[in-house]
């Protein structure tokens, strides 16, 4: 049995990963996927919200745990995982990016270049403090490859303003911490918002262990649930 923590990435909720805990937990494992902190979850001003703030919430969750874990970041939720994997790798048995950003030390999510201009949010307001991501763009965006089940039941759960601050900071990240915990990295193929070659480039800077092909657009969690539940099945043993 081990311990997932899952993390989602940036308009999302914990809810994004329904299908993969059932999935997980049909097989005797524990899956723990938070909510992180801001307007549309926990009530948080979008002020308020930081990247220190979201590691701070995902580490109080694992140091509650009596084992290693695992632990999974989708899109910007990468930034949160490789900011945990700094403060406490020993907590961590494996970090799995979903689609997710992998920063190099130093580097802030926003200096990802993420392919195209169609990759970037339609609504970007940094005076406002956060970014808006209207239900038609994220249908394109993110949900290019899904059904129309999978597509609605999405939409129907999209936060539509994310917080700027967390992917406007730098991470800071070494080889002594961060780099010390087995990394993985799940690609996908047909993801409008993280590209193909972004994605190949940024595990190239940060190698990973092992790499899960998988031929979907940026929400596989929705649309490849069981392809990508027994990745991360297998990661766990």
């Amino acid at each position: 049995m081990t311990d997932y923590v899952l993390v989602h990435g940036a308009f999302g909720s914990g809810r994004n990963w329904r299908k993969i805990a059932r999935l997980l937990e049909a097989k005797g494992h524990l899956v723990h996927a938070l909510d992180l902190p801001g307007p549309e979850n926990d009530g948080t001003p979008v002020m308020q919200v930081t990247l220190d703030l979201y590691a701070a919430s995902v580490v109080s969750l694992i140091e509650s745990l009596d084992r290693k874990v695992i632990l999974a970041g989708h899109s910007m939720g990468g930034l949160v995982i490789s900011a945990v994997a700094e403060r406490i790798p020993e907590k961590i048995m494996g970090l799995v990016y979903v689609t997710a950003l992998l920063v190099r030390n130093g580097q802030a999510g926003f200096e990802i270049p993420l392919g195209s201009s169609s990759s970037a949010p339609s609504g970007f307001d940094p005076a406002s403090g956060y970014i808006t991501m209207p239900g038609e763009a994220a249908a394109a965006l993110f949900y290019n490859c899904c059904s129309e089940d999978d597509r609605a039941e999405a939409l129907a759960v999209l936060r539509e303003k994310q917080a700027l601050a967390p992917l406007l900071t730098p991470l800071q990240l070494t080889q002594e911490k961060f780099g010390r915990v087995p990394r993985h990295y799940v690609e996908c193929l047909q993801d409008k918002a993280i590209h193909l070659d972004i994605q190949r480039a940024m595990r190239t800077a940060w190698p990973c262990e092992s790499v899960a092909t998988l031929d979907v657009d940026h929400a596989p969690y929705r649309c490849r649930p069981v392809e990508l539940a027994n990745y991360l099945n297998g990661l766990g043993g």
